[in-house]
């Protein structure tokens, strides 16, 4: 075998190989989705039944930086599912606050764990357990202080999203305080 045609039979081989395989034909007892459960299942991002959120009661190591108060490692706050932040709750349970008062809201200080971009917003998705339409809210400059709004009772799942990360949190909010509905 000369060169000229090992480099012919080399630059042929990949068509040749596309050429004897063929894609597998789809039948009807496939396991895709139907567009309706395709559309349904892009719409719920969680189904209802799968929020479950966990108070945990000593706050790691990492996220007690800016406490200066020993005593502050012991506070109310829910991880993130991957570990890359969390909700420190000021006020517990967290309340509902369907007011659109600017000075209402359940503190929440939001630690990161992870390298932030400066001013860069903390972009928090909020859907009720089993809903399909989300809460939309933004913390301006990242995670750190902020006021959270959600309107109604019930355990939300919020989508986070910041300085090019994204993690999750399940979070239980209890009904408005008395006088505050």
């Amino acid at each position: 075998m000369t060169f000229r045609s090992g480099f012919a039979l080399t630059a042929a081989a990949p068509l040749l190989l596309a050429a004897c395989t063929s894609a597998p034909q789809a039948t009807k007892s496939s396991t895709a989705p139907s567009p309706s459960t395709a559309v349904q299942a892009k719409a719920v991002p969680w189904p209802a039944g799968g929020c479950d959120p966990r108070v945990r009661k000593v706050l790691p190591t990492w996220a007690r930086a800016g406490f200066s108060d020993k005593g502050a490692a012991r506070m109310p706050h829910v991880m993130s599912s991957r570990g890359d932040i969390v909700a420190a709750l000021f006020a517990y349970p967290t309340r509902a606050w369907p007011s659109d008062r600017p000075d209402d809201g359940s503190k929440i200080l939001w630690i990161s764990r992870v390298p932030q971009q400066p001013m860069s917003p903390l972009k928090i998705d909020a859907y009720l357990d089993g809903s399909q339409r989300p809460v939309h809210r933004e913390v301006d400059g990242g995670p750190g202080p902020s006021l959270m709004k959600l309107p109604q009772p019930g355990c939300w799942r919020l989508r986070l999203s910041w300085s090019g990360h994204s993690d999750t949190i399940d979070l239980e909010v209890a009904p408005p305080a008395a006088g505050r509905a």
